[in-house]
Parts: C-alpha cells; structure tokens; sequence
C-alpha cells in the first residue's frame, strides 16, 4: 500500500508539471500565475495611489482619506466582488478594481479618477 501511494504522490506531481504555463512576468519582472494579471497587488495599488493602513491588512487613498479592503487584479475577482454587491470601482476593462469600505459617498468618484492612473 504505502508504495502505491508514494507511486500515486509521484505520478500526481508529474502531472501537475505538465501543460502550459500561463504565468505572466508583469512590470518589474514580478511573474505572476493568471496571464489575466497584468499586475501585483502592490503594482496596481501604486498606481492606484494607495498607501497600506496601520494595520497593514487594507489600504487608504491618502488623497481623498478613502479606505479600501481588497485590490483586485484580474477581471474573474473584479466581478466576483461586484456581483457579491459589494462598493467596487475598476478600470474599463476590469483588469484592476478596488472594494471599496469607506460610507462616504465621493469615495467611488475619488477612486474612479484614480483608477486613470493604471497604464
């Protein structure tokens, strides 16, 4: 038993090397899994012009004091938020968003200016 589940552990990581690799390298030679990432994390929310929080877990846009909770790059996480009902502002194309936890209501016009920041 124990050497077909190691034959069965070996045959498994084979398989799970084999095929395509639709990894992207993305600005700065960060190489990321999904080819619809164009972006890190980090990367959009640079452009974005967010800053982490105290805690370090969620952003702010120190420009309009508006909090973000999740900084989306690629259009299948943009529209799992968006479809959950949640406050989220993304760019045309969808491939960068932000979910937005701020109640003020000029935060979504603040950060859909910003988002004309991602290239």
């Amino acid at each position: 038993m124990r050497k077909l589940c190691s034959a069965l552990l070996v045959a498994g990581m084979v398989a799970a090397g084999c095929g395509g690799d639709d990894s992207v390298e993305a600005e700065g030679g960060v190489k990321i899994a999904n080819a619809d990432v164009r972006y890190s994390e980090e990367q959009a929310a640079k452009m974005i012009g967010l800053e982490r929080d105290d805690s370090g877990i969620a952003w702010v846009h120190p420009e309009s004091d508006c909090d973000v909770a999740v900084v989306m790059t690629d259009p299948d996480s943009v529209a799992m938020y968006r479809d959950a009902g949640d406050t989220v502002v993304s760019t045309a194309d969808d491939s960068v968003g932000v979910k937005i936890v701020d109640d003020d209501p000029s935060c979504p016009d603040a950060l859909a200016a910003a988002m004309k920041n991602v290239k």
